[in-house]
């Protein structure tokens, strides 16, 4: 429970959604975002405002369980937790990602590091990947570098003719330093053989014969031939 009011914040009366505890912080220039158990939305990371998962509803206890955070879309892109050009030091920790169905055509990603963020630390984090095009647990893109530690991060599910699966997929002149933790990828779409398509020669070919010259100048030419 919270509220998302100007007064929602302090531990006495704390915010509804993630995103708004962080801009609230920024705000107030604090540094770090406490997180209820619970299941919550998607939420954006700023740069140097680290979130910090798994506490008790009045933040006495900060492993009292899970706090999960569910895949949605803003535009047309979908992911749990963004990053975007984090470039003062911020670490995201205690949190489950789970995934959902992608739109038709959509690309599903768990967590997305981008524009060159170069400060960023993913601790202590579960990704269940969704699916979708392209299915993908972490996505780090743009020039960027991220520190994943201790964590356990799956593709989910790739939907489409030839589409791929990644557990971690790092793209786009960017780094990834994984220490501990697992990462796994499902199986990729297999791409349809052109070969295995192509149309099939039918049992008996209609080759007409030519029709014969006309004998004057409207007299048509004779029939081709006909196939039964």
């Amino acid at each position: 429970a919270g509220s998302d009011s100007g007064s929602g914040g302090p531990v006495s009366t704390p915010c509804a959604t993630i995103n708004r505890g962080i801009t609230r912080a920024r705000d107030d220039g604090l540094t770090t975002v406490q997180v209820a158990t619970g299941t919550y939305a998607r939420f954006d990371v700023i740069s140097g405002i680290s979130v910090q998962g798994g506490f008790s509803s009045d933040f006495q206890n900060p492993d009292a369980g899970t706090s999960t955070v569910t895949v949605s879309t803003v535009g047309s892109t979908y992911s749990g937790i963004l990053a975007n050009a984090v470039r003062s030091a911020t670490t995201v920790s205690g949190f489950r990602v789970n995934g959902v169905s992608a739109d038709a055509g959509a690309f599903h990603q768990g967590v997305i590091v981008e524009n060159g963020t170069t400060a960023l630390t993913l601790d202590d984090i579960v990704v269940t990947g969704g699916s979708g095009a392209a299915a993908t647990g972490v996505l780090v893109q743009g020039a960027s570098s991220v520190a994943l530690t201790g964590s356990t991060v799956g593709s989910g599910t790739p939907v489409g003719v030839g589409q791929s699966a990644y557990g971690l997929r790092v793209i786009g002149s960017s780094t990834a330093n994984v220490t501990g933790g697992t990462i796994s990828a499902a199986s990729g779409v297999a791409a349809v053989d052109a070969a295995a398509q192509k149309p099939t020669t039918p049992s008996v070919l209609c080759n007409g014969s030519n029709g014969g010259n006309a004998s004057g100048p409207s007299s048509p030419g004779g029939g081709g031939g006909v196939c039964a």
